[in-house]
């Protein structure tokens, strides 16, 4: 289940309580990057697609 979605200035965060949803939002956060790349956009120094497992037991997926 998603807990909390953040945006900043170039990508977005999603946090979810469950693994394997944060892994397919994940897939879905990379493919839609590489697309956005193509096009010209610059995410800095983030990576979309990325997961960070927290100290609470929560997943952070970041999103394009």
């Amino acid at each position: 289940m998603i807990i909390r979605r953040e945006s900043g200035a170039r990508v977005g965060w999603v946090t979810t309580d469950d693994r394997e949803e944060a892994e397919q939002l994940a897939d879905e956060a990379a493919k839609h990057a590489a697309r956005m790349v193509v096009a010209g956009y610059d995410f800095g120094f983030q990576s979309p697609g990325q997961i960070r497992e927290n100290n609470d037991g929560t997943f952070t997926v970041t999103t394009p």
